[in-house]
This record gives C-alpha cells, sequence and structure tokens, in this order.
C-alpha cells in the first residue's frame, strides 16, 4: 500500500509529487513514513539489508519550494545550510560560505550547524554574529539554537585574518550522562616577519531547546616569531591538550591542560646554513567549571 503526496497547480497540472508512505503488509519487510511541515518532508524509509539480517532505516528531508517543488536536502551539499540559513532568518549577502559548516553528531539523526553572519564589513575586513544549531533530520527541525554578538564572540577578521571555523566532535565528557561538541576557530596574522597563528576552542552542551556555552575561545595553539625573512629569529609555541580529570567542580569534571611550549632560534652558520636551536617545556594547568562556564 502506497500514499504519494501531489503538488498541483490552479489549472490542475501535476508540478511534483512524492512517496510519503508505504507498507508491506503481507511481508512487513520494508515501510516508508514521513513528518510532513509547511515547507518540509521527513522521509523515513525502513528495511531488511539481507546479507546482515538486521532492520536499516535511510532518512532523506525534502524541502518544499515556493513554486511546490521537492529538493533533497543533502547531509553532504551546501542545500542543508542554505535550508538553515532560511530558517534563521539569515540574508544571504550576510554570508560567508567558505566560513560555513555541519558536522553529524555521533547520533545519526542530528547535526550541528554553524552559520556567521556578516554584522559589519570593508576591504579584507569583517565581524561576525555566531549562529550554531542542531537540527534533527529525522523530525525535520531545529532542536538546539545558539547565538552570540559580535560585541563578545570576539570573530574578527582584519590584520589577524579569521580563516577557518570547524566543528569538532571528539568525547569532551563533561561528566558521566554529558558529552560536549568544539568549534574552532583558526587566525593568520599577515605579517611575512612577525608570524602568527592561534586557534581557540569553545564547548557547548544541549540544554532544553538551547545550546549552552561553558568554555569560551580557549586558545589550544598560538605560534609566534620575529625574524629578518631570511634565517635569523626567534620563535614562540604553544600547543595545548585537555584531557578530563576524575576531579569534579560543580557536576562537572576538570579539564586537564597540558600545555607543550616550543621554544624556536634560528641562525646563521659560519658557513652560511641556516641552523637552530629548540628548548621545549611542559607546564599543566587545570580548568574548572565555576556553575557556567570552565575558568
Amino acid at each position: 500500500m502506497e500514499t504519494t503526496l501531489i503538488n498541483y497547480d490552479l489549472e490542475g497540472n501535476i508540478i511534483d509529487s512524492k512517496l510519503i508512505a508505504y507498507d508491506e503488509i503481507a511481508e512487513g519487510l520494508s515501510s516508508c513514513i514521513s513528518i510532513i511541515d509547511s515547507d518540509t518532508i521527513t522521509q523515513k524509509y525502513k528495511y531488511f539489508a539481507s546479507e546482515f539480517n538486521i532492520p536499516v532505516t535511510d532518512i532523506t528531508v525534502f524541502n518544499i519550494d515556493s513554486n511546490g517543488k521537492f529538493n533533497k536536502l543533502s547531509r553532504n551539499s551546501d542545500t542543508i545550510l542554505d535550508f538553515i540559513a532560511k530558517e534563521l532568518k539569515i540574508e544571504t549577502s550576510k554570508r560567508i560560505q567558505k566560513l560555513e559548516t555541519f558536522k553529524k553528531l555521533p547520533n545519526d539523526n542530528e547535526v550541528i550547524v554553524l552559520i556567521p553572519e556578516i554584522v559589519e564589513e570593508g576591504e579584507e575586513f569583517f565581524v561576525l554574529n555566531t549562529h550554531i544549531v542542531i537540527y534533527n533530520i529525522e523530525f525535520g527541525k531545529i532542536t538546539h539554537r545558539y547565538f552570540e554578538s559580535s560585541k563578545t564572540n570576539d570573530w574578527l577578521s582584519d590584520a589577524i585574518r579569521l580563516d577557518k571555523i570547524e566543528i569538532d566532535t571528539a568525547p569532551y565528557l563533561v561528566n558521566e550522562q554529558t558529552r560536549a561538541f568544539g568549534v574552532r576557530v583558526h587566525y593568520f596574522g599577515s605579517s611575512r616577519v612577525n608570524p602568527y597563528y592561534n586557534q581557540t576552542l569553545s564547548l557547548f552542551v544541549k540544554g532544553n531547546d538551547e545550546l549552552k556555552n561553558i568554555l569560551h575561545n580557549f586558545s589550544v595553539e598560538e605560534n609566534t616569531g620575529e625574524w629578518n625573512g631570511a634565517c635569523e629569529g626567534e620563535f614562540h609555541d604553544d600547543k595545548k591538550k585537555l584531557i578530563p580529570s576524575d576531579d569534579k567542580t560543580n557536576g562537572y569534571f576538570d579539564f586537564i591542560v597540558k600545555n607543550t611550549i616550543t621554544e624556536t632560534t634560528n641562525f646563521e652558520t659560519e658557513i652560511g646554513d641556516c641552523d637552530y636551536n629548540e628548548k621545549i617545556t611542559r607546564e599543566t594547568t587545570i580548568l574548572k567549571f565555576d556553575g557556567n562556564q570552565y575558568k
């Protein structure tokens, strides 16, 4: 038994159609059910994989555009970013697509979507608001939201260029029941003789229908230096790794921060070659949750 949704124009011509339900009553080997919203269809197709004899579910989301056409939202294309931007009412002119990203959570039904929004821009300059959501593919809707103004998020690109934003789904376990995800922002300096790189990490956990920021712009890697553009110079490198501790503060595990510090001096030898000396030290600090954020 099949059910098909058909869209017609006012003259009775078929615009588009989509299978929305299917059931093998006798065999029961496969079925399709759909959740229909005002402008989306979430189609769930269940079947048995014969080689494993286990049930498999494929989930596909279709956007219904203003002309009545059904457009598949791909998990691996910009389509889902366009869909979320529309939901958040972010104008196309306010988007920088190379900085937008999304990533599937370990739960197959959810994706994290990050879309920066331009607040101010000029030549080689822009300031951004932060939009992060969790989109449930099974139900075809946004379940959690996070917004931060450019006044507090430090998402500014100028002489220090904001070059890349990544979603980090490494297992940041903050307690036995709660797993956080990260957002990493990469900055590069424009000076050749004073090279600069910085990477910050922010952590988020789910609230009711919101995302809560529990670690804000924590620098996990920083490279600075000064040299003559040929050989001689001095460079400083910090690389930090967060490791959950067994100790808790206000219900969340403390994070042990292991920092590897590398000091490098480049110099020219007597025969004109470029050589270097390197000194590596290590430091350990602790991040503790104060009830609102890790400090």
